[in-house]
């Protein structure tokens, strides 16, 4: 797909985020529930003892790399798009069939890998979006409500896709807060909180693993593969209390071959 489409998906304004999902970043459940702690769902702000701040699109555009420009999530197909979503809810309802009335990831992949090449990159946006940017529940089943934004984005249109995952991670944050408050038991969330973890990684370098070096052409993502970072919350509520530990401006900082845009030189 990368071979084929990589100069469309740099058009879309997708191709650095499908590749930074290509890198795990490992939870650390601590701090995350640190950072919920501090959460406001009225302002979605941190309120920490010293000054509100918050995750904000640049943030979103830099550390995932998804556009903030283009169309809306929400907007309609029209003409032929409508008769290829048609196309693509048949294909969904014959993988559907199976006994776990469920489209699994591996029948999604068993079904279009190697066959009809224009299909074929639609389902694998479509995988994508389900998996990595628009979390599906349970994580290994496809949504069919992301195909219109996979159908637009093969067809080379660029989707705002960084206000839509801003607005799902402070959905959750809102959800995380009001189960903490309220100790209603099990939870799910499935916004991309490793968005969050990483904010904190580069706002609180007290808090952080050491990252690592990056290869030419690699994204921000990649600094942070596969590290091991287990907190203590009380040590970080000690870090966080205090705006020394907080860097206002880190993406100013230089990073060995990582091309900055132009607004963070």
């Amino acid at each position: 797909m990368c071979e084929i489409y990589g100069e469309m998906w740099k058009v879309t304004g997708i191709y650095n985020t499908i590749i930074g999902s290509t890198y795990e970043i490992r939870k650390d459940r601590e701090m995350v529930l640190g950072l919920v702690e501090w959460w406001c769902p009225e302002t979605n702000t941190f309120v920490f003892p010293w000054g509100e701040v918050t995750i904000t699109l640049e943030d979103v555009i830099l550390i995932e790399g998804l556009s903030v420009l283009g169309k809306p999530v929400t907007t309609c197909l029209l003409g032929d798009l409508v008769n290829i979503e048609d196309e693509m809810i048949k294909q969904f309802r014959i993988c559907y069939k199976s006994k776990w009335k469920k489209v699994h990831h591996s029948a999604w992949m068993n079904k279009f890998m190697g066959n009809n090449l224009e299909l074929e990159h639609i389902a694998f946006l479509a995988f994508w979006l389900s998996r990595f940017v628009f979390h599906a529940y349970p994580e290994d089943i496809i949504c069919k409500k992301v195909f219109p934004v996979a159908i637009r984005l093969a067809q080379g249109i660029r989707i705002a896709l960084a206000s839509a995952v801003l607005a799902s991670i402070y959905r959750d944050l809102r959800v995380l807060i009001n189960h903490v408050f309220n100790n209603t038991g099990t939870l799910c969330v499935w916004a991309p909180f490793q968005i969050m973890q990483i904010w904190a990684y580069e706002r609180l370098p007290t808090l952080r693993p050491e990252s690592k070096s990056l290869r030419p052409g690699e994204p921000r993502m990649a600094r942070w593969h596969k590290l091991n970072s287990s907190s203590d919350l009380k040590i970080l509520r000690f870090h966080m209390s205090s705006p020394k530990n907080f860097q206002m401006h880190p993406y100013m900082s230089f990073v060995e071959n990582l091309t900055q845009p132009s607004f963070c030189k």
